[in-house]
């Protein structure tokens, strides 16, 4: 006798497969119709996260330099300067407005997320806001 019995059949082993049944077919069909709509979903949401992260990284440069120019020319010209900053899907959902304080300028910009999905009723106000002394 070997001290490993099932040495010998290691080597013997080959791949195996059951059988299949009527009800077999189709199954990886039904599988994939399951899966489908939580990968699309799983895409849409990290692509909204994405598209947020961008909105506010853009919203934050555009708050930058409109805070920046209403210290230099006033407070039109920073509103002026916040639109042409914001690209076009952003400027036409954002609300600018540029006051000022008693140190120099404020630049706030605020959009309702989510960006690409309006109608899923999820409205989230995101704001940035910038202070520049002048």
């Amino acid at each position: 006798m070997s001290r490993f019995p099932f040495a010998s059949r290691i080597g013997a082993l080959r791949l195996w497969t059951a059988p299949r049944t009527r009800t077999d077919h189709g199954s990886q069909f039904v599988e994939f119709a399951i899966y489908l709509p939580a990968f699309m979903l799983f895409v849409v949401i990290c692509f909204e996260a994405f598209m947020g992260f961008s909105a506010l990284e853009r919203m934050e440069n555009a708050a930058r330099a409109s805070a920046d120019a209403a210290g230099r020319y006033g407070a039109d010209h920073g509103r002026d300067i916040a639109a042409e900053t914001l690209p076009d899907w952003l400027e036409r959902q954002a609300d600018i407005r540029v006051s000022r304080v008693d140190h120099g300028y404020s630049t706030r910009i605020t959009v309702s997320f989510p960006l690409l999905y309006p109608y899923s009723g999820l409205d989230l106000p995101v704001s940035r806001t910038v202070n520049m002394p002048t």
